[in-house]
């Protein structure tokens, strides 16, 4: 189920090549894109987070609770990173 989750929350930001770096503090991922355009804030939103922040110069924040290191390694698992 989370390995579902992660793949479309890969896609909605941009696919695997838009994503420079991600990492997670606590109830948040802390993303930065390559190409910020190609976020899509509200579908993530439908994949259960909480709220995203586009901060500019491609740093994203999406809050998603206690379980954000759990997506995190999801996401780079299903990025082979």
């Amino acid at each position: 189920m989370m390995q579902d989750v992660a793949k479309k929350i890969v896609d909605a930001l941009g696919g695997s090549q838009n994503i420079k770096s991600i990492e997670s503090c606590i109830t948040r991922l802390r993303i930065e894109l390559k190409d910020p355009s190609r976020l899509d804030a509200g579908r993530i939103k439908e994949l259960g987070a909480h709220w995203v922040t586009n901060l500019g110069g491609g740093a994203v924040q999406i809050i998603w609770g206690t379980y954000a290191n759990l997506m995190e390694n999801a996401i780079k698992e299903v990025m082979g990173r």
